[in-house]
């Protein structure tokens, strides 16, 4: 069995904390720079991303939130494989003067 892939990506987007945090949590928003998908911001809510399958990915997500800190964190669980348990994603905002970091 495989590890699971821990990524880490930063980002300084010039925009406000609140907008960032609309795009990860309202569907439609979400829609437009990810997948459409049936995300709710609720522990425990599960949703699956589906997609054309490729070499390491099935073709689906399993995916459950597993914390919410509005506007600031989000964890995500994500079963994307049966070679490796579920990873973790884990969106962590900060607001600075004129942007707004994700990491």
């Amino acid at each position: 069995m495989l590890k699971p892939i821990d990524l880490t990506f930063e980002r300084d987007i010039r925009a406000s904390l609140a907008t960032v945090w609309a795009c990860l949590t309202e569907p439609k928003l979400i829609a437009r720079w990810f997948f459409a998908v049936d995300f709710r911001p609720v522990v425990g809510h599960r949703f699956r991303i589906t997609g054309q399958a490729t070499a390491g990915w099935r073709g689906w997500t399993e995916v459950q939130v597993l914390e919410i800190v509005p506007p600031h964190r989000m964890v995500w669980s994500f079963d994307c494989t049966e070679q490796s348990p579920a990873g973790r994603v884990v969106f962590s905002l900060a607001e600075h003067a004129a942007s707004c970091a994700w990491f």
